[in-house]
């Protein structure tokens, strides 16, 4: 008889937990104090603490709360990093390996929402893409560049809508996230990143 399915977060903390500081801090960016047993990293351009020897996570007092996929996504970074730095040569996500897999529920569930929401309003994408530390990069009709992680930038960029077209949308991964992160995580990761973003915009 099969024992209980173990979790994505499961598995991830089990990694965290079975690495040592300098095979987490090195290849990911990530700061360590010795002192503290404490690790921190930038998370969407939010600051976040992760006890060395539980994995609990706590965010800043500015940062948002993280839900499982954040979670997640956080342990799966810190214990997968390749130690690559960005390239700034931006692919989309069905070049990513496998992209082709999860492009349907990649539209479905950011590019298509980022639109719809942003698509006639360019002061608001600005204005909430500052609170996740976006900086302002040619692409598009406006993009941000957002440090999702360290060593993992993506460009949100929008094409507004005019009296011809709706509005689009595209989340473009430096050639190097694949080394970090799985495509099924990367997908994760701009889902979670447009999610943050119209709850901030609703706020």
């Amino acid at each position: 008889m099969a024992g209980p399915k173990i979790t994505a977060y499961q598995e991830a903390l089990k990694a965290f937990l079975n690495k040592t500081p300098e095979e987490i801090v090195i290849p990911s960016g990530a700061r360590y104090d010795e002192a503290k047993r404490l690790y921190s990293v930038n998370y969407c351009g939010m600051h976040y603490s992760i006890e060395q020897d539980s994995g609990i996570i706590t965010p800043s007092d500015s940062a948002e709360k993280l839900n499982n996929n954040d979670e997640t996504l956080i342990m799966q970074y810190l214990t997968q990093s390749s130690g690559i730095p960005p390239r700034g040569k931006w692919i989309n996500f069905l070049q990513l390996p496998g992209g082709e897999l999860h492009l349907l529920p990649f539209k479905n569930d950011a590019l298509y929402p980022l639109a719809k929401m942003f698509g006639t309003d360019a002061d608001a994408f600005f204005s909430v893409s500052r609170s996740f530390s976006g900086e302002r990069i040619e692409v598009g009709d406006y993009a941000v560049l957002i440090p999702a992680f360290p060593k993992i930038p993506l460009v949100v960029a929008l094409w507004m809508a005019d009296d011809e077209f709706p509005a689009k949308s595209n989340i473009l991964f430096d050639e190097t996230a694949p080394l970090h992160l799985s495509t099924a995580s990367l997908w994760v990761l701009g889902i979670e990143l447009v999610i943050k973003m119209m709850r901030s915009n609703n706020s």
